[in-house]
C-alpha cells in the first residue's frame, strides 16, 4: 500500500505558500492535476510513447489530433502533461536526471571520459543545462540565454532582437524593417505553478495593460480596481467562482484568514480521503477475489458431501464478510479530525467543496470565471 498523505508533507507546504497575486492559478493547477482523466491521460500518453513514436514514422496523425482535443477540452499543456508525470513518478525532473547523469560521467576512468561514451553523457547533461537556462520567445520561437543580452536574428526576419531578462521584467529591442529601433517592455512573474491553458474561446477576459511603474502604489492599485470594475459592470460580473467558493468557506467556524492555508487543508482532505477509498476498494476486491476462489474450489471438490459444501460455503462466506473492511467517508473524516485539529462536519463540508472542481472538471471555472463549460 502506498503511504497515506500527511499534512505535513512538501506539497502542502508549497500550497500554503502560494501568493495572493497567483492563488487562483496555482490551485486551478493542483485541482487539474488530481482530475482522474488528465491523469490517465497523461499515465496513457507515457506508457505508449514508443507506439506514438512509430505511427509519428508512419505519417499517422490521427492520434495527435486527438490528444490535441483532449489537451485543450481540459485546459492542459504538454508542460502540465511533464509536470503531472513527474510528481506522480513516471518521469523524472531534470534536476534527477542531470544527477543520474553526472554520477555516470564522474564514474568514467579519466580516458574514458573523453570517448565516444563520455562526450554523448556531456551532450546529454549540457542539453539539460542549455534547457533550464534559457527561455522561449514564443512568437520569435528562438532561445535566449537569460540576462545575457544576446543578440539574434530570427529565421525569416530582417529584424534584430536583444534580449535581457530579470526575474520580472523582459526589456525586448529590435529593429523593425525601417532600422527603426523599438523597446517593448513586460513583465513576466513567475507563478509556483503552470499556468493552465486557456483555449481562445474562453480566454475573454484576459487582457493587456499598460502601467507606470513610477507613479505611487496607492494609485497604480486604484487604476487596476478601476478596469476591473468597469469590467465587472460591463458584463453584469458579481463575483468569480473562486470568490464564490471563498464565501462557502466563510461559512465554515474553522477558516483561517490564511487563504492559501485553507486550500492546503483542502488538498489534503481530498487527497487523504481519495487514497482511502481506493486502498479500502482494493482490499475488498482482493477479498472478494479470495473469496470466490475458495468457493470454486469447493465447488470443485469431488471428496465433499453437497452438506459439507454447504458448511464449508457457510464458514466462507463467514470469513469474507469478517474480512471485508466496512469503513465509510464518515469514518475517515473522523481519522482526519485529529489529524487537523478541525470538526468532522467542516471537513466533511470543505471536501464537498473542493470535490467538483476535481472530479468535474470544474477547475476551468475558476480561471474562466464562465460556469458550466
Amino acid at each position: 500500500m502506498n503511504k497515506l498523505p500527511n499534512r505535513s508533507d512538501e506539497i502542502y507546504k508549497e500550497i500554503e505558500s502560494f501568493e495572493d497575486y497567483e492563488l487562483t492559478q496555482c490551485v486551478a493547477y493542483e485541482m487539474a492535476i488530481r482530475n482522474d482523466a488528465v491523469i490517465n491521460f497523461a499515465i496513457d500518453m507515457h506508457n505508449k510513447k514508443e507506439e506514438r513514436e512509430e505511427k509519428f514514422k508512419q505519417n499517422n496523425f490521427n492520434f495527435i489530433i486527438e490528444e490535441e482535443e483532449f489537451i485543450k477540452e481540459y485546459f492542459i499543456s504538454h508542460d502540465i502533461i511533464e509536470s503531472l508525470l513527474i510528481r506522480n513518478k513516471k518521469y523524472k525532473s531534470d534536476s534527477e536526471e542531470l544527477e543520474i547523469l553526472a554520477i555516470k560521467f564522474n564514474s568514467l576512468p579519466e580516458k574514458e571520459k573523453s570517448s565516444t561514451k563520455g562526450k554523448e553523457l556531456k551532450s546529454m547533461m549540457t542539453k539539460i543545462i542549455n534547457k533550464n537556462h534559457c527561455f522561449l520567445v514564443n512568437d520569435f520561437n528562438a532561445k535566449y540565454r537569460n540576462g545575457k543580452g544576446t543578440l539574434f536574428q530570427g529565421e525569416g526576419f530582417k529584424s534584430f532582437r536583444k534580449i535581457t531578462k530579470s526575474t520580472s521584467f523582459i526589456n525586448n529591442f529590435y529593429y523593425d524593417e525601417d532600422d527603426d529601433l523599438t523597446i517593448e517592455r513586460f513583465a513576466r512573474i513567475l507563478l509556483k505553478r503552470p499556468k493552465l491553458d486557456i483555449p481562445d474561446e474562453y480566454n475573454k477576459a484576459e487582457i493587456d495593460i499598460t502601467i507606470n511603474l513610477s507613479l505611487p502604489f496607492e494609485e497604480i492599485k486604484a487604476y487596476i480596481k478601476k478596469i476591473k470594475s468597469v469590467y465587472d459592470k460591463d458584463i453584469d460580473h458579481t463575483k468569480t467562482p473562486l470568490e464564490l467558493t471563498v464565501a462557502e468557506l466563510h461559512k465554515i467556524n474553522e477558516t483561517p484568514k490564511q487563504k492559501a492555508k485553507r486550500w492546503a487543508d483542502m488538498f489534503f482532505i481530498y487527497d487523504y480521503v481519495a487514497q482511502r477509498l481506493k486502498e479500502i476498494e482494493k482490499l475488498n476486491n482482493q477479498a472478494k477475489q479470495e473469496y470466490e476462489e475458495k468457493l470454486q474450489e469447493i465447488r470443485e471438490n469431488k471428496n465433499l458431501s453437497k452438506k459439507e459444501k454447504a458448511i464449508q460455503k457457510s464458514v466462507t462466506h463467514a470469513e469474507y464478510l469478517e474480512n471485508c473492511i466496512d469503513t465509510t467517508i464518515k469514518d475517515i473524516f473522523k481519522e482526519l479530525e485529529q489529524q487537523l485539529n478541525i470538526k468532522k462536519d467542516s471537513i466533511s463540508k470543505l471536501y464537498y467543496v473542493i470535490k467538483p472542481y476535481i472530479d468535474e472538471s470544474k477547475y476551468k471555472e475558476l480561471v474562466t470565471g464562465i460556469s458550466a463549460l
